[in-house]
């Protein structure tokens, strides 16, 4: 690995950004291991940390195929992702670049989106009632510090194991902020706009094409507890 580099802002966490010279360059650091997902533009890998022996989950975006477009998304995920810090919110480690690809290196949730576990069981009421106040508690974090999501959805709510409690089988991780914003506040000058995130979980505004304020992660929520 050629630099390592923290970029700070003013509100954001020191995380440090390395550039490698060549995607051979990232197993000097870490093990990489079996594929735990895949999007548009990249996968999730399951990896070990060669120095601390920590596991880790490396989210490898292909540049060329994400396009200028896709790269902005991500650099607003990254943005976002050093700026905020909850126990229910997927913690962003490291960042690594090579001149073919972004790596993104995250919490690694080794139980699955929360859609998959839904194919396999029903949650109780109990555990809906847990899993949707620790979802709450996320996004009054997030809506605090004028970021909005926009798009909350079963897919991108993961399970983890809570290293601060080995029996909470419920910890979820908020993850995929690559279409959040960040806004000034809130008020008629900060709705938005544009049309974005997954149809079902759309408020009616969104839809209707409207103005919409943060309050359409509130009725993203509401569809999650439904579908739960």
């Amino acid at each position: 690995m050629t630099s390592s580099v923290p970029r700070k802002g003013s509100a954001e966490r020191s995380i440090p950004h390395t550039r490698i010279e060549n995607d051979e360059a990232l197993q000097e650091s870490y093990v990489i291991g079996r594929k735990l997902g895949q999007g548009s533009f990249g996968k999730v890998y399951f990896a070990t940390s060669k120095k601390t022996g920590k596991n880790w989950a490396i989210k490898s975006v292909n540049k060329e195929k994400a396009g200028s477009t896709g790269l902005k998304l991500l650099e607003q995920e990254v943005c976002i992702l050093k700026r905020v810090k909850h126990p229910n919110i997927i913690a962003l480690n490291e960042v690594i670049e090579s001149n073919k690809r972004m790596y993104l290196v995250t919490a690694v949730c080794e139980n699955g989106e929360l859609n998959e576990v839904l194919e396999k069981r029903q949650f109780t009421e109990s555990e809906c009632k847990i899993i949707m106040t620790k979802l709450a508690s996320a996004i009054s974090y997030l809506h605090k510090h004028d970021i909005v999501h926009r798009d909350l959805k079963l897919e991108n709510i993961l399970l983890s194991e809570n290293p601060e409690d080995p029996n909470d089988h419920l910890h979820i991780q908020v993850t995929d902020f690559g279409l959040s914003v960040v806004k000034d506040g809130v008020g008629h000058d900060n709705m938005m706009q544009d049309v974005c995130g997954t149809p079902i979980y759309m408020s009616p505004e969104i839809i209707d094409n409207k103005t919409y304020s943060q309050m359409c992660d509130v009725w993203a929520m509401g569809v999650i507890m439904y579908m739960l």
